[in-house]
């Protein structure tokens, strides 16, 4: 009995450090292309190519400077999703839409989880 106690503490112990591995390793490689969206009161602003970020619970180690460009609506005549939760999946190509903004943001280069 108390050796099955041991194997079973001892297969415990394995599967959650090789848990934790497992999702360090998912946090490490989430970066990803993300819109980046900015409500300026009645417009919105759009990003039009994705810029590299990190996915939540991730973040950003390294980063660097990256000119971006937007293409702005009113919000009145394009009505959005309430929340801003959309905005992680938010992956668009708007290159083709015409430039109303531009700004200086840090994309990320690499992402690691918050408890490391």
């Amino acid at each position: 009995m108390i050796r099955k106690r041991k194997l079973f503490t001892l297969f415990i112990i394995l599967f959650l450090s090789a848990g934790m591995s497992l999702a360090d390793e998912l946090c490490k490689s989430s970066l990803a292309l993300r819109t980046q969206v900015y409500d300026k009161g009645d417009i919105i602003c759009l990003s039009t190519k994705p810029i590299s970020v990190c996915l939540s619970p991730a973040i950003v180690i390294d980063s660097y400077p990256v000119r971006v460009d937007y293409h702005c609506l009113f919000k009145t005549d394009h009505p959005l999703p309430d929340g801003l939760d959309w905005t992680d999946r938010v992956d668009l190509d708007l290159s083709h839409k015409k430039v109303d903004y531009s700004d200086t943001t840090l994309a990320a280069m690499s992402c690691a989880c918050p408890n490391n």
